[in-house]
């Protein structure tokens, strides 16, 4: 009964999500697709959404990380720029991550 609210919870803020559109000067924020590659240059797209985080989408070639702005990278990305670096803490110890793309 317990996942079943969280389902209908995530389901109704999801519901309410108005995608926007992001531009080279845009910060990043709640629907945004980002790109964000490593200190190799391997990038990985995130989508931030209110819920769902975890889930994976797949498509024409793209994969795609759903998070949300209460994750641990997701509060690092929020209010960032194109061109930024975010700084995620790992149990590894920091890992710096580039802004290399935002739709």
């Amino acid at each position: 009964a317990k996942r079943v609210a969280e389902l209908r919870s995530a389901a109704g803020k999801l519901s309410l999500l108005n995608n926007r559109s992001f531009d080279e000067d845009s910060k990043i924020a709640m629907s945004a697709l980002v790109l964000v590659e490593d200190e190799e240059g391997d990038g990985v797209y995130y989508y931030i959404a209110p819920a769902g985080g975890g889930i994976v989408l797949e498509g024409t070639g793209l994969r795609v990380l759903v998070i949300t702005p209460t994750s641990p990278l997701g509060r690092a990305m929020i209010g960032r720029r194109l061109d930024d670096e975010v700084e995620l803490q790992t149990p590894q110890g920091p890992k710096f991550l580039t802004v290399a793309g935002l739709a």
